[in-house]
């Protein structure tokens, strides 16, 4: 089964207590463009017996990940290397600021990936979870635009270990006939789910209108859309929120009808659910 592609690459902070692997605060790095795991394991150690190797020992010494991808966003630079992000005021709006300092400390990580293959014309989609990775800090390099793009992404590369699990994993893995399958597969080993948003219906000022309030408060670069309807449901963590949602500034009343749900989502740059809740509408009558 040969290997066309790749995408996908999602991230978790690494959590052990007491031998109990768990993961939290996750997401999507960015935009996978190549991706790498070199393996280190014994050097050949065999046991001869009867005029022939017996046993041999060949186990896992470690190992090192590169990934290459279109970008690195701030929420993501700050989750790998285990930065608390600022907020500066920049002409009167709030600006995020990633600052490196000595309170940095980069952290153990879940890395997840979805290989993309083919064979005899089937696709199938290779779920990787590496269980226990720490990065190093990215270089940075750069070069003037000419008279042709030169594209230029982040190389990320860090160090494969075994996770403190009864048996020491260091990567999971599952095919899968289809990219969601894949997906849900690592969002369910990383812990990644959608973000919860407390969303609360009131009568609005005019008549058949309602006031949405809506906590916690956005993320700096998200925004808001909504639906209404009945028996709403939520989206799936960096579903494409896009056709029958309307754009909401979070302030505005909301036309809609008491007694329908109204489904609130946070979106990232992307329109991609990062957040989500839903209300029952009251609005004023007539």
């Amino acid at each position: 089964m040969a290997t066309i592609g790749l995408s996908k690459p999602y991230f978790a902070k690494y959590v052990n207590s007491g031998g109990s692997v768990s993961y939290q605060n996750g997401g999507l790095l960015a935009k996978a463009i190549e991706f790498g795991a070199q393996i280190d394991s014994g050097e050949s150690n065999d046991l001869y017996a009867d005029n022939g190797v017996a046993e041999s020992d060949r186990s896992f010494q470690g190992g090192t990940m590169t990934m290459t991808t279109d970008d690195l966003t701030q929420e993501a630079s700050a989750a790998l290397l285990g930065i608390t992000p600022a907020t500066i005021s920049v002409n009167g709006v709030n600006v995020q600021e990633l600052i490196y300092d000595d309170q940095m400390t980069v952290p153990d990580l879940g890395i997840g990936i979805i290989i993309k293959k083919k064979k005899d014309g089937v696709y199938k989609y290779r779920a990787v979870v590496l269980t226990k990775v720490k990065f190093n800090i990215p270089d940075e390099s750069a070069t003037t635009q000419g008279e042709t793009i030169e594209w230029q992404t982040p190389e990320l590369s860090g160090l494969i270990q075994r996770d403190d699990s009864t048996y020491h994993a260091w990567k999971r893995e599952a095919t899968f006939d289809t990219e969601q399958g894949a997906r849900d597969y690592i969002e369910a080993v990383l812990n990644i789910a959608i973000g919860s948003l407390t969303v609360l219906s009131e009568a609005g000022l005019v008549v058949g209108n309602t006031e949405i309030t809506v906590t916690p408060e956005l993320t700096v670069g998200h925004s808001y859309k909504y639906k209404t309807g009945i028996d709403l449901e939520l989206p799936d963590v960096y579903d494409p929120i896009g056709a029958g949602y309307t754009a909401w500034n979070g302030t505005d009343e909301i036309t809609a009808t008491t007694g329908e749900d109204i489904l609130i989502v946070e979106v990232d740059a992307n329109s991609e659910a990062r957040k989500a809740g839903i209300a029952t509408v009251v609005s004023l009558g007539a």
